[in-house]
């Protein structure tokens, strides 16, 4: 509104706090659980998700899995194609991991080059045979933002969220543990 201040004209503006708008309020709340990057769950948010399938876990038995998927080689692979284009790639990834399952999951960036995914059955063989599909995805150039001369591969492991849980950082070390096995193994 035009107003006057010092004996100058100018505009004042009034920002109203946004309680009143829900469809504002759910998209901040959208934007502020997801990494800006991929548009997969950020750390925290996935995070929170681990935690709440290790209490589902606990107390109703219902059990979950946890995949990670962490890119071999990143650094020296963003070295070599640059920083747009090695978004490029981890935006690739994000896009495949968003599309290729075909059940109830949530899918996360948890860190640089590491990706997450819940399974919300608990089946390992149906987690294992998804780790396989996704290792196998990503190693055979998931991305053109690639240069021919260089190889994009990834790990995969693999663990169960059960009652015997301590908390998300644990899933995920027992995940980061599996992954440095053969794929057959469950923990």
């Amino acid at each position: 509104t035009p107003v006057e201040y010092l004996g100058e004209r100018c505009l004042q503006l009034t920002a109203l706090h946004p309680d009143g708008n829900a469809q504002y309020s759910a998209e901040v709340a959208r934007l502020n659980s997801q990494d800006l990057l991929t548009q997969l769950d950020n750390r925290s948010f996935f995070m929170m998700r681990i935690e709440t399938a290790i209490r589902t876990a606990v107390q109703k038995g219902i059990f979950s899995s946890l995949i990670i998927i962490e890119v071999n080689d990143f650094e020296n692979i963003s070295v070599a194609i640059g920083k747009s284009s090695s978004n490029l790639v981890l935006n690739d990834i994000a896009l495949y991991l968003q599309g290729a399952i075909n059940q109830p999951c949530a899918a996360g960036r948890l860190d640089d080059h590491l990706f997450g995914i819940i399974l919300h059955d608990g089946d390992p063989d149906a987690a294992l045979a998804l780790c396989r599909q996704i290792r196998e995805k990503i190693n055979n150039r998931i991305s053109s933002a690639m240069l021919a001369s260089l190889e994009l591969n990834c790990s995969v492991g693999m663990t169960l969220i059960n009652g015997h849980a301590l908390n998300a950082n644990d899933i995920i070390e027992r995940a980061r543990t599996n992954m440095k096995r053969e794929l057959g193994s469950v923990s």
